[in-house]
């Protein structure tokens, strides 16, 4: 008797945000590699929406209509918050589109911060954003994200306003740095817009 199997196609699934996860990070959290967290208009604030972790997962987290819908409000009056995290070896499969990062802030990357991660991001706003240190927008270490269609703008850190990249190497395409401001203890100070390191 011989018995086949026939091969079960690819899970994916697309998780509503809030429908069904009642945040970014609860739908992150319900999400497998090939899935899609799609996430609804609104101002997104608090615990949850913030210092959001991808986990590692090759998953695609976008808004329903774009940047100027979804807005992720960082800001704390307390607390150091940044709107993501990229820190477990996420690639280019890992997937963030469509979103405005605001008011977020850290020692590095006030908006996004990768350390040992290349996620692609598309078609994302980050502002007003700040760094003590290094990367107002964004901070890359040893890092390769691919930016592209995205805009970083009003942003500040001591260096690399925009931007700050150490190794790796950063792919910027079709990329808009503006209004952006480094002011650090050094003379000049470095990077304004984006400031590279070995990258």
């Amino acid at each position: 008797c011989i018995i086949l199997f026939a091969p079960v196609p690819a899970r994916s699934m697309v998780i509503h945000v809030p429908n069904d996860a009642p945040t970014i990070q609860a739908g992150i959290d319900l999400a497998l590699d090939g899935d899609v967290v799609l996430v609804a208009d609104g101002t997104w604030v608090g615990p949850g929406n913030r210092d959001l972790d991808f986990g590692g997962r090759a998953i695609t987290v976008r808004s329903l209509n774009g940047p100027s819908g979804c807005i992720i409000q960082c800001h704390s009056l307390v607390f150091d918050y940044r709107g993501f995290w990229f820190h477990s070896g996420e690639g280019a499969d890992s997937v963030l589109r469509g979103f405005t990062i605001t008011s977020g802030s850290g020692n590095s990357g006030g908006g996004i911060r990768c350390n040992a991660a290349s996620p692609t991001i598309m078609d994302c706003v980050i502002t007003n954003c700040t760094a003590s240190f290094y990367g107002g927008g964004i901070y890359g270490g040893n890092s390769s994200p691919r930016l592209v269609n995205c805009r970083i703008n009003s942003c500040f850190a001591n260096t690399g306003g925009g931007a700050y990249f150490s190794g790796g190497s950063p792919q910027l395409e079709n990329c808009r740095l503006d209004h952006n401001h480094a002011q650090g203890d050094t003379l000049p100070p470095l990077g304004g817009g984006i400031y590279s390191d070995s990258s």
